[in-house]
């Protein structure tokens, strides 16, 4: 089995979620395509948090500082896929 956190292939996906290897294809169409989702679900979720923060008062930059860093503490595997180099 590979590791890291985009190390991974769609079989050993399917096994560890209990499905067919078949059945992550109906969804997604490769291993990229999965890792597209989730980056863009943590960055939809990163954009709400910071959204809300910004509405309270658009000159708390620290807040977003500090945002940004609970959300990366909170979900860490959205954040290392949302700034994986590849």
């Amino acid at each position: 089995q590979k590791t890291g956190e985009v190390e991974f292939s769609l079989r050993d996906l399917s096994k560890k979620l209990g499905v067919t290897h078949a059945a992550c294809y109906r969804h997604f169409s490769s291993k990229n395509d999965i890792l597209i989702a989730v980056a863009t679900d943590g960055f939809d979720r990163l954009g709400d948090i910071f959204k809300k923060i910004l509405e309270e008062n658009p000159k708390d930059i620290e807040g977003l500082g500090w945002a940004y860093i609970e959300f990366a503490v909170q979900f860490p595997n959205h954040f290392r896929i949302m700034f994986h180099p590849s």
